[in-house]
């Protein structure tokens, strides 16, 4: 294992073994995988009564909550860096723990789902931090399974999709001196029915997207993502007749109870899960996305995809 020191960027990246690439020096993600930096016993309170409230308050609105958590790709792939150990101090361990002996609520981890599944196919990018469309749909459908049959949603089976193959230099290879490639299978939904008809931005904090599905009989949904949820998008979509997309760690309330969607999903990556964030003191929806809600509910009026 080699530590790799890079200039002009917010990271470096770990190199482990057959070319893994694994971010460092961002986020303390390694801290947080030693142990050495943790959740205390009020941040695991926090994010218990986040969790809870959330939940009580989107179904007080007629919706469900659910909240996924995306693994850290050295969580999945930890054996490319062998002098590096996981500790069962780490962040999301503790909270695991916490919220099993405590709550009712159950936070979604596909993390066992993504590893039983990369003996057969890679499902994160060798040279980016991200899972791959493969590990983001098996996420996805961990997802959808979690929710009632009573919602009729429509799954994106393994067989709606089309595979594209294609070399591909992740954000972590881009960083080094001689980036490395490497050969990868995306991942399209065959014969789509939904499009996306808004779009505030191109990316980063406070990106809003709108999806119509040309089916008018599934349910809506609010998603609140990182970089990882975005992966899920093209699933996701077909699956609700209305997907409203905010990049946010928080709530955005006046945008929930505008919508008033069946479905409220969060995804959030391990290495956030320090600090929880604070809904209440959360920006509203205008705010966080610099556009007033009323410009997004006037210009996705009436723009379904046209059958």
């Amino acid at each position: 294992m080699v530590g790799l020191d890079v200039r002009q960027t917010n990271f470096s990246c770990l190199e482990g073994e057959s070319g893994w690439l694994f971010i460092n020096d961002i986020d303390d993600v390694m801290e947080k995988n030693a142990g050495e930096v943790t959740l205390s016993g009020a941040d695991l309170r926090h994010w218990r009564m986040t969790l809870e409230l959330r939940e009580a308050w989107v179904e007080r609105q007629g919706g469900r909550y659910r909240f996924l958590m995306a693994p850290n790709k050295i969580s999945v792939y930890g054996e490319h860096l062998p002098n590096v150990v996981a500790s069962s101090a780490r962040p999301w361990s503790s909270l695991a723990r916490y919220m099993a002996a405590t709550s009712s609520f159950e936070i979604i981890d596909p993390t066992y789902v993504l590893k039983s599944h990369k003996s057969t196919r890679d499902v994160y990018f060798k040279t980016d931090e991200h899972w791959n469309d493969y590990g983001a749909w098996l996420a996805y459908r961990q997802l959808m399974q979690s929710l009632p049959d009573e919602l009729c949603l429509h799954l994106v089976q393994e067989n709606d999709l089309k595979l594209r193959y294609r070399t591909f230099i992740g954000g972590l290879a881009a960083v080094l001196p001689e980036p490395p490639s490497e050969d990868v299978i995306r991942y399209d939904v065959s014969n789509p029915c939904a499009g996306m008809v808004f779009e505030n931005k191109a990316k980063g904090r406070g990106k809003v997207q709108v999806f119509e599905n040309r089916r008018r009989d599934l349910p809506r949904a609010v998603l609140f993502r990182d970089s990882f949820g975005s992966f899920m998008l093209p699933f996701l979509a077909e699956s609700f007749t209305r997907l409203v997309v905010v990049s946010a760690r928080g709530l955005l309330f006046d945008l929930v109870e505008m919508e008033m969607p069946d479905v409220v999903i969060t995804e959030m990556v391990e290495r956030y899960l320090d600090p929880a964030p604070d809904d209440i003191r959360w920006p509203t929806f205008a705010e966080a996305c610099r556009v007033p809600l009323e410009v997004v509910a006037e210009q996705t009026a009436c723009r379904a995809v046209a059958a």
